[in-house]
């Protein structure tokens, strides 16, 4: 694959060798590790990772099938690739219902499309709001520590939005709710 041209990789994983979910979970890996370092490489990565997830026809494939096209979403949104990112959302929308828990991969799609929505070139803040109220309801049910993501996407509409008081006073209890955690990423 890699002697291959990087633009085509999406074309040389169809060849039946690589319809294995092994194959499209170790691009993923590849594809995340890389996103802050070379995000044309991660893209096209990521790329390769859906086109073998999408020629796997085991339905029990549905939480890597849904893992792969959220990251997607993730590394299309940060690369600024707006018309394949809303593929993306589609394409994970399916495999979320057939996750272990459907309701909690619903919430980090909207996550996900409020954070799309946000972005200064689409720039949509009252459809980001409303995707984030969906989504919180879930992470506060479930005590997921993806709420500090949703309110610091919350900081941020109210700072692009010009409240930069509020936006001061959330950034600054997120600090205090993170000073805690030891730089654990989540």
């Amino acid at each position: 694959l890699l002697s291959a041209p990087r633009d085509s990789w999406w074309k040389t994983v169809r060849e039946e060798e690589y319809r294995r979910a092994d194959v499209a979970r170790r691009l993923l890996t590849l594809a995340m590790d890389a996103r802050w370092k070379d995000r044309p490489l991660a893209t096209a990565l990521v790329k390769a990772a859906t086109c073998i997830i999408d020629a796997v026809g085991s339905a029990e494939e549905h939480e890597l099938r849904f893992e792969i096209w959220k990251n997607a979403a993730t590394i299309l949104r940060e690369a600024g690739r707006y018309a394949e990112l809303a593929e993306a959302f589609t394409r994970a929308e399916h495999p979320a219902q057939g996750t272990a828990k459907p309701e909690l991969a619903g919430a980090v799609i909207h996550l996900s499309r409020a954070l799309y929505f946000a972005e200064p070139d689409i720039w949509r803040p009252d459809e980001a709001t409303a995707l984030l109220d969906r989504a919180e309801r879930v992470f506060a049910d479930a005590d997921e520590p993806r709420m500090l993501v949703v309110k610091t996407a919350r900081a941020f509409l109210l700072y692009r939005s010009g409240k930069l008081a509020q936006a001061s006073a959330v950034f600054a209890a997120l600090v205090a709710a993170t000073s805690g955690t030891g730089g654990q990423s989540y």
